[in-house]
């Protein structure tokens, strides 16, 4: 399941474009953290219709990625629901109230393996600057590799 969603993460990556990089990395990076509500199960339809996922995805590429990015990323992602999902990603405007700059910054921040995924969180949570870094500097490290061969 683990190298099957690397390989899905790295041929987006590959392909991927310098400014769509960012956002890759964040929605990559909350494939390891579950959130209660529906949908709970099902890696497009969490990440594509969960409302806590997708406050928390959003939340997340407020704080690490630039305005160019962000539309080009979430522009991708959008797309990549319909594609792969066969449904719309929830739209900013549904979880506004949750991405304003005072609650973004008084959402937990979750380091790389702190929370299980067996407990869900029912609320959403940013991921720590070390995670992102860890994310995004392992799928542009495998992305090299790849590209090696």
């Amino acid at each position: 399941m683990l190298f099957g969603w690397l390989v899905l993460t790295l041929a987006q990556f590959v392909w991927a474009n310098h400014d769509e990089r960012c956002v890759t990395a964040v929605f990559s990076a909350y494939n390891y953290i579950s959130f209660a509500g529906f949908p709970t199960k099902g890696m497009w339809d969490t990440r594509c219709r969960n409302p806590l996922e997708v406050t928390s995805i959003y939340a997340a590429t407020e704080i690490y990625c630039d305005e160019i990015e962000r539309a080009t990323g979430l522009a991708l992602l959008a797309v990549e629901c319909q594609e792969f999902g066969h449904q719309d990603l929830l739209p900013r405007d549904t979880v506004a109230e949750n991405l304003t700059d005072d609650a973004i910054r008084n959402m937990r921040k979750v380091d790389y393996q702190e929370l299980s995924r067996a407990q869900p969180m029912d609320v959403p949570v940013v991921i720590s600057q070390s995670y992102f870094d860890l994310m995004f500097n392992t799928i542009v490290r495998q992305t090299l590799q790849y590209l090696a061969l």
